[in-house]
């Protein structure tokens, strides 16, 4: 792991060790990474991995059930019958538990993902102050799993 204080000096090294044959990893915020360095970013990688279309997928199936949550909980107030209501509110319990499976799945993914790109790269280059804890702390986690 390559670290420094700035994100121009971690732009050029990323650069250098990538000029050199490496296969480098940058690890920042998106918006703070140079043009030229972002195919070398976690970001990049990650929508260029091989699981990444079954990770879009599944936030997809996320997206339209927060939907269909959200469809059940507007119809409650609306209902009468203490049986359509109890009913919807079964339905609505089914669904979040669903939706808490299909997020922890979508948490393993990436990681999997993440842990294949920092396995397949010969260094890690950082800022200094990126909150890389949590990326570590996630990493470290699958690794031992």
């Amino acid at each position: 792991m390559v670290c420094t204080y700035t994100n121009v000096a971690v732009d050029n090294l990323v650069e250098g060790l990538a000029n050199r044959g490496l296969r480098p990893l940058r690890v920042g915020y998106t918006a703070k990474i140079r043009g030229d360095v972002r195919p070398w970013s976690l970001e990049k990688r990650i929508e260029e991995h091989a699981l990444k279309p079954r990770y879009d997928k599944l936030q997809a199936e996320i997206d339209q059930l927060r939907k269909a949550m959200i469809d059940i909980t507007e119809k409650i107030p609306k209902i009468e019958s203490i049986y359509q209501i109890t009913k919807l509110k079964a339905v609505h319990s089914n669904m979040d538990a669903d939706l808490s499976r299909k997020l922890g799945r979508k948490w393993i993914l990436y990681m999997i993902m993440t842990r294949d790109i920092v396995e397949n790269s010969d260094a890690v280059s950082i800022h200094c102050f990126y909150p890389l804890s949590d990326i570590l702390s996630d990493y470290r986690s699958v690794q031992l799993a």
